[in-house]
Protein backbone atom coordinates (compact mmCIF):
# COMPACT_ATOMS: atom_id res chain seq x y z
CA UNK A 1 0.00 0.00 0.00
CA UNK A 2 2.93 2.61 0.90
CA UNK A 3 4.53 1.89 -2.64
CA UNK A 4 1.20 2.40 -4.24
CA UNK A 5 0.45 5.58 -2.64
CA UNK A 6 4.06 7.16 -2.92
CA UNK A 7 3.09 5.99 -6.93
CA UNK A 8 0.16 8.05 -6.75
CA UNK A 9 -1.59 4.90 -7.48
CA UNK A 10 -4.01 5.29 -4.53
CA UNK A 11 -4.57 9.16 -4.08
CA UNK A 12 -6.76 9.36 -0.80
CA UNK A 13 -8.54 6.57 1.42
CA UNK A 14 -12.35 6.24 2.32
CA UNK A 15 -14.62 5.16 5.03
CA UNK A 16 -17.19 2.99 4.21
CA UNK A 17 -19.87 2.84 7.32
CA UNK A 18 -22.96 0.56 7.91
CA UNK A 19 -26.15 2.21 8.11
CA UNK A 20 -26.90 -0.13 11.28
CA UNK A 21 -24.02 1.54 13.05
CA UNK A 22 -24.99 5.45 12.87
CA UNK A 23 -27.71 7.63 13.97
CA UNK A 24 -31.02 6.87 12.61
CA UNK A 25 -31.56 8.77 9.37
CA UNK A 26 -33.99 9.28 6.95
CA UNK A 27 -32.93 8.91 2.76
CA UNK A 28 -34.39 11.00 -0.22
CA UNK A 29 -33.75 11.01 -3.52
CA UNK A 30 -34.37 14.80 -5.11
CA UNK A 31 -34.63 15.36 -9.17
CA UNK A 32 -34.21 18.45 -9.54
CA UNK A 33 -35.35 20.27 -13.04
CA UNK A 34 -32.55 23.05 -14.33
CA UNK A 35 -32.93 25.74 -17.01
CA UNK A 36 -30.37 24.32 -19.33
CA UNK A 37 -28.35 27.97 -19.39
CA UNK A 38 -27.60 27.48 -15.90
CA UNK A 39 -26.74 23.46 -15.52
CA UNK A 40 -23.00 24.52 -14.91
CA UNK A 41 -23.72 26.76 -12.15
CA UNK A 42 -26.44 24.84 -10.39
CA UNK A 43 -24.14 21.92 -10.75
CA UNK A 44 -21.31 24.08 -8.62
CA UNK A 45 -23.91 25.16 -6.15
CA UNK A 46 -25.63 21.77 -5.56
CA UNK A 47 -22.19 20.48 -4.91
CA UNK A 48 -21.73 22.44 -2.35
CA UNK A 49 -24.67 21.89 -0.07
CA UNK A 50 -23.36 19.30 3.13
CA UNK A 51 -26.92 17.53 3.01
CA UNK A 52 -26.48 16.00 -0.30
CA UNK A 53 -24.39 12.73 -0.19
CA UNK A 54 -24.26 12.11 -4.20
CA UNK A 55 -25.00 13.96 -6.85
CA UNK A 56 -25.86 12.90 -10.68
CA UNK A 57 -26.16 14.66 -13.99
CA UNK A 58 -29.28 12.69 -15.86
CA UNK A 59 -30.78 12.13 -18.83
CA UNK A 60 -34.14 11.69 -19.35
CA UNK A 61 -37.53 14.10 -20.16
CA UNK A 62 -37.63 15.73 -17.49
CA UNK A 63 -34.73 15.90 -14.41
CA UNK A 64 -31.41 16.99 -15.18
CA UNK A 65 -29.87 15.78 -11.71
CA UNK A 66 -30.42 13.58 -8.95
CA UNK A 67 -29.50 14.58 -5.38
CA UNK A 68 -29.09 11.31 -2.79
CA UNK A 69 -29.85 13.65 0.31
CA UNK A 70 -29.52 12.26 3.68
CA UNK A 71 -31.27 13.37 7.29
CA UNK A 72 -31.95 13.33 10.48
CA UNK A 73 -35.46 13.46 10.51
CA UNK A 74 -37.62 14.89 7.74
CA UNK A 75 -36.85 18.63 8.78
CA UNK A 76 -33.34 18.25 7.70
CA UNK A 77 -34.48 16.92 4.44
CA UNK A 78 -36.92 19.92 3.60
CA UNK A 79 -33.83 22.27 4.80
CA UNK A 80 -32.26 20.94 2.61
CA UNK A 81 -35.03 21.14 -0.78
CA UNK A 82 -35.05 24.52 0.48
CA UNK A 83 -31.60 24.78 -0.24
CA UNK A 84 -31.46 23.18 -3.36
CA UNK A 85 -34.88 25.24 -4.65
CA UNK A 86 -33.03 28.77 -3.63
CA UNK A 87 -30.62 27.93 -6.21
CA UNK A 88 -30.58 30.66 -9.46
CA UNK A 89 -31.44 28.48 -12.52
CA UNK A 90 -33.51 25.02 -10.48
CA UNK A 91 -36.92 25.52 -11.79
CA UNK A 92 -38.50 22.72 -9.90
CA UNK A 93 -37.82 19.51 -7.45
CA UNK A 94 -39.59 16.28 -6.97
CA UNK A 95 -38.46 13.98 -3.87
CA UNK A 96 -38.84 10.70 -3.37
CA UNK A 97 -38.72 9.22 0.29
CA UNK A 98 -36.39 5.97 0.61
CA UNK A 99 -38.21 3.35 2.67
CA UNK A 100 -36.21 0.38 3.00
CA UNK A 101 -33.01 -1.13 1.41
CA UNK A 102 -33.75 -3.84 -0.68
CA UNK A 103 -30.45 -5.12 -1.92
Amino acid sequence: IDRLKRNGVISRFTIEVKPEGTAPQITACIFVKVNLKASAAVARALSRIKGIRELYKTAGENDDFLAIVDGADTSAIDATIGEIVAISGVERTSSKIMLARVR
